[in-house]
């Protein structure tokens, strides 16, 4: 009888091992079934010890070591267009990387939540989210900015501007909340709108999992906005993202990414200030790959041992400011090189990658996939040479055949982009378009930015062989200074106030880290 039971109890252990059930669930059970066997063997027959011995060898020799936890969890893709026909492909594409997180966003989709007050971006935004889950990704998240534009509040909750025009030297002159009126942040009426609104946008998405909040590129920047309890610009921000974290975790049961968007060093010393003073520790921080924007002359971001959160990075593949996919955007090696960069922090803990832009670009189906191969099979193996991957990817996509004729164009891509898109290591397009005129360019896009005063140098090969400063022989030259800046005086001024490095904020570097292998085109 004793035999019966004990090998009951091993097969019911057995059975909870097969269903899935956690290790101390199941191994009770069989050790126990085991003691009773052996005990039972060993009262009838003194000559079995050796039996005995054996079965208990063989049940504490079953003991699985428990999982090591997967060194990059967050393994995400951006959709931006509406595109059905695209965006279903990007899913299963997704699926088949081991992607487990989607993110939806810019004005085709949600850029902002109140978006979803629009049929079009709530239909093809809940259509995403259904078909993801379907595929078995375990999350979709939204993107949200805070605050929206001035006259999406309320008028009863402005005050009249209280600042000074200095206050606003460093303002993004396209995002005016702040500048006549501001937001009174003391007001409790005003944060109890602010949540209602959240409540009733937020079930327009009722199967969503998760927002991916920006706080910088916004319509009513929270640290222009009125509060006399908090004064300090940092403090409003860390404010904002306690108070709707607070709402969107606790009340709705979301996750929460808080996206660092920065335009200038004088932002990113905010930011920095932001997230030591930030309550909350259940929130997930997203950088992108280089500060500000997406160009291929900008250093790695260099505070990413400062942030006290979980970090995902965050990486272009649908190459907004590099041809979109249309043209050939094959850089294995500069996002193999960047994400082997951040992996060495072992608070980063995956990233996210933007795979098109809007309409039908993609780089789902388009040599341009290559860039979101790498990053999927880095996050799983580190230790993957470059090369190999892109040899592997052309073979599995076109054939083994045409490895030796695809490899070296794959691997000349880059440099044709910085021989057509940038000048002298300066981006001087519009995105995409080859419009050599647009302010920005000479104004807030200069790679100089970025880097230390003595280190604003670009290298340019190809019998050239010289260096040139970012400001003076780039800048300087290629801009239009009556064409560009005679109506605008303030854009003048800034430029000037770059070129000669007057504001202490650029001096201040930490870390610097200098990408590799980017010579001038």
């Amino acid at each position: 009888m004793i035999i019966v039971i004990g090998a009951l109890s091993v097969v019911s252990g057995a059975y909870l091992a097969f269903k899935g059930a956690e290790f101390s669930e199941y191994f009770s059970g069989i050790l126990i079934g085991v003691v009773l066997i052996g005990t039972a063997l060993f009262t009838r027959n003194p000559h079995l010890p050796g039996l005995w011995a054996l079965l208990l060898l063989l049940a504490c020799q079953g003991t699985p070591a428990p999982d090591e936890p997967e060194r990059f969890p967050y393994r995400g893709w951006n959709i931006l267009s509406s595109h059905r026909e695209n965006g279903l492909r990007t899913l299963d594409q997704a699926a088949a990387y081991g992607v487990n997180h989607i993110e939806l966003s810019h004005y085709q989709l949600c850029h902002d939540l109140k978006d979803l007050r629009q049929p079009e971006n709530r239909a093809a935004t809940n259509f995403f989210i259904e078909a993801a889950h379907a595929r078995g990704i375990e999350d979709v998240f939204v993107w949200d900015h805070a605050f929206y534009a001035l006259d999406y509040y309320p008028d009863r909750f402005k005050v009249e501007s209280q600042s000074r025009p200095e206050d606003f030297a460093h303002h993004t002159t396209k995002f005016a909340g702040g500048l006549q009126q501001q937001l009174n942040l003391d007001d409790p009426a005003f944060w109890q709108w602010v949540y209602a609104d959240y409540d009733s946008l937020l079930a327009l998405v009722p199967g969503l999992d998760g927002v991916v909040l920006t706080f910088i590129e916004t319509g009513s920047y929270v640290i222009y906005q009125h509060s006399e309890k908090m004064p300090d610009p940092a403090q409003k921000l860390a404010a904002l993202v306690d108070s709707l974290g607070g709402h969107l975790i606790d009340r709705h049961g979301l996750k929460l990414t808080i996206r660092t968007f920065i335009y200038n060093q004088f932002e990113k010393d905010i930011i920095l200030d932001v997230l030591q003073r930030i309550e909350r520790n259940d929130i997930t921080v997203m950088i992108k790959m280089v500060p500000h924007d997406w160009f291929l002359t900008y250093p790695y971001q260099d505070y990413v041992a400062e942030i006290p959160f979980p970090v995902v990075i965050e990486y272009d593949g649908g190459m907004e400011y590099a041809g979109e996919n249309v043209i050939a955007n094959t850089f294995p090696d500069y996002f193999a090189d960047a994400f082997k960069h951040y992996a060495r922090y072992p608070h980063v803990v995956g990233y996210c990658a933007r795979v098109d832009r809007f309409e039908e670009t993609t780089a789902i189906g388009t040599p341009g996939e290559v860039n979101l191969y790498v990053l999927s099979q880095l996050a799983q193996d580190t230790s993957l040479a470059t090369e190999v991957l892109t040899r592997q990817f052309i073979a599995d996509t076109y054939g083994p055949e045409a490895v030796p004729w695809l490899q070296p164009a794959f691997d000349s891509a880059f440099s044709f982009i910085l021989a057509s898109m940038y000048t002298l290591g300066t981006h001087t397009a519009n995105h995409s378009r080859l419009n050599f005129h647009r302010p920005n360019i000479y104004q807030s896009h200069t790679t100089g930015e970025w880097y230390p005063p003595d280190q604003q140098l670009r290298w340019v090969g190809h019998g050239v062989n010289r260096r040139f400063h970012n400001y003076r022989d780039v800048i300087d030259v290629l801009s239009f200074p009556l064409a560009l800046y005679g109506a605008r005086p303030q854009l003048a001024e800034e430029r000037r106030h770059r070129r000669t490095f007057l504001s202490p904020l650029q001096n201040r570097y930490r870390g610097h880290a200098q990408r590799p292998g980017l010579g001038g085109g």
